[in-house]
């Protein structure tokens, strides 16, 4: 089991991973809407697939009132291992040392990727902590716990939800209304 005595949340990380994720998604808005970025097949195919994997099966908008933290922890993290498949299929490493993009003149699916896979890796990782703690006692020791990782869990999953998310999915769902390049 990962160590759950470290604070996922020290030296404000989840602040600075958060302000890296809207800074690359909105470089992907503009390098689209400027036409910088005109995606290849390849990566049309790859986002086609990123959105199927992540779609919410329901007409209503998330957060979902009374259902359980692990539900909405369990929608964003799942993020994190669907940018990993996709980097297998695209065939490039992610790179995990998250920085705010330099511009959107170069952007390509790759360089989105990387810029949006460390916020969600960081839900991964309390979503891993969450689940083990809930495994050796009970969901309520483990929303506890996972109150004690992330400050607010609630209301930041629904803002990841809600805002990030939704971005992110307009964003890429852009991408493929977008011609080939």
């Amino acid at each position: 089991m990962p160590d759950t005595g470290k604070n996922v949340t020290e030296d404000g990380r989840y602040e600075v991973l958060e302000e890296c994720v809207i800074a690359w998604y909105r470089a992907g808005e503009d390098a689209l809407a400027g036409g910088c970025w005109q995606p290849t097949l390849r990566e049309r195919c790859l986002v086609g697939d990123i959105l199927k994997s992540t779609i919410v099966p329901t007409p209503d908008e998330p957060p979902y009132d009374g259902e359980p933290l692990w539900c909405p922890l369990a929608r964003v993290s799942r993020w994190a291992p669907v940018f990993r498949l996709a980097s297998l299929a695209g065939g490039w490493d992610i790179e995990r040392n998250p920085r705010p993009p330099a511009g959107y003149e170069n952007m390509n699916l790759r360089r989105l990727t990387d810029g949006l896979y460390p916020f969600f890796a960081l839900i991964e990782q309390c979503s891993d902590l969450h689940t083990g703690v809930w495994q050796e006692q009970s969901e309520k020791s483990a929303d506890t716990r996972l109150q004690e990782l992330i400050p607010s869990p609630r209301t930041r999953l629904r803002d990841a939800e809600r805002v990030h998310i939704h971005s992110i999915t307009m964003m890429l769902s852009n991408v493929l209304k977008t011609p080939e390049g």
